[in-house]
């Protein structure tokens, strides 16, 4: 187990610690002491953690405003008898604000740890801070506390699956570089001139793709786009999670840490986090039918220039029946894309 939400878990099971702050009601475990701060986690009664750090001086507003913020969670500076060298300081409080959140705060506040063990001043210790804040902030921006939706998994699946089958055909792993997907590309997978874009779709019939944006389809600079679509079921029995996909991966990316860090970076991006894990596990896709496109001329698709002038934002369905002759084998696509990844 983490070891921030271990230590939570003992303030909450225990009646009382070594350590306490009574005038602020609080119970208190001292998690790192540096010469320039002291890491301090607590628990309020009512449960809600709070991340305690003191400070050499007051931080004027400005500053303090400078750290990102976003719905449950509050930063705030307090003066406090720190009970580790009895003596009263001022702290940086970073609280939680949502009872329903408890495990994504627990791991923000394991990532700010993280990335405060190596900080050697407190200026470097802010900026650390100031950055972590920052990535989970713009997390939050394209993401659910509560995590993936099932049509936010299900598009998800899809991507890593395309993943998986080129890895597990012996592609480089360069594959994760060329990954665009979660910064909301219009194309999932580009290379050089060869672009594949992967749709997930329920399997009714007649089959169908949904399309995002008028010109999510188009070549735009590519000389090959490919489209690559995994039509499934859901179950909570059979098939495939996001979890026991994302495993996978890393076992075949073993080897090469960078692309591993890489991966992980993009799984973030995404939305992923495995603060989720257990909820992703609640639900299995099981991949009834694989289909293979290239993206010519011809192909019933919509772009820009045949659009009248001032419509825009459009989304629309593909039939597949309608692309037969644009449909290729799986194994021809891979050796396409294989061909332009390092």
């Amino acid at each position: 187990m983490d070891r921030i939400r271990l230590i939570f878990q003992e303030l909450v099971e225990e009646n009382t610690t070594n350590k306490e702050l009574p005038e602020e009601k609080l119970k208190v475990r001292l998690l790192e002491e540096k010469v320039f701060s002291s890491m301090i986690l607590a628990l309020t009664n009512s449960h809600k953690r709070m991340l305690i750090m003191s400070v050499p001086r007051v931080l004027d507003e400005q500053t303090l405003k400078k750290l990102p913020v976003w719905n449950g969670l509050r930063i705030y500076q307090k003066k406090l008898r720190n009970p580790y060298k009895n003596k009263i300081e001022w702290f940086v409080i970073f609280e939680q604000q949502m009872a329903s959140a408890t495990e994504v705060y627990e791991a923000l506040i394991s990532d700010i740890y993280r990335n405060l063990l190596s900080t050697t001043s407190f200026k470097s210790m802010f900026f650390e801070i100031k950055r972590t804040l920052e990535k989970w902030h713009n997390f939050f921006v394209k993401n659910q506390v509560t995590g993936l939706s099932i049509e936010q998994q299900q598009g998800l699946f899809g991507e890593l699956k395309f993943i998986q089958f080129l890895l597990k055909n012996d592609a480089s792993k360069g594959i994760i570089d060329s990954w665009y997907g979660p910064d909301k590309d219009l194309t999932d997978f580009h290379f050089g001139e060869i672009g594949v874009e992967v749709k997930t779709a329920n399997m009714s019939r007649p089959l169908k793709v949904s399309i995002s944006k008028e010109d999510q389809l188009e070549l735009r600079g590519f000389q090959e786009l490919f489209l690559q679509c995994y039509f499934i079921e859901k179950s909570k029995v059979q098939g495939e999670s996001l979890n026991s996909v994302i495993n996978e991966i890393l076992v075949l990316l073993e080897g090469d840490p960078n692309r591993i860090d890489i991966f992980n970076k993009k799984l973030f991006q995404a939305g992923y986090h495995h603060v989720h894990y257990e909820m992703y596990e609640k639900t299995r896709f099981v991949i009834s039918e694989v289909q293979s496109y290239r993206v010519e001329d011809g192909f019933p698709n919509i772009n820009l220039s045949s659009l009248p002038q001032g419509v825009f934002n459009v989304k629309y369905q593909i039939l597949m029946e309608s692309c037969s002759e644009y449909q290729i084998d799986e194994n021809e696509l891979f050796s396409t894309f294989r061909e332009h990844v390092s």
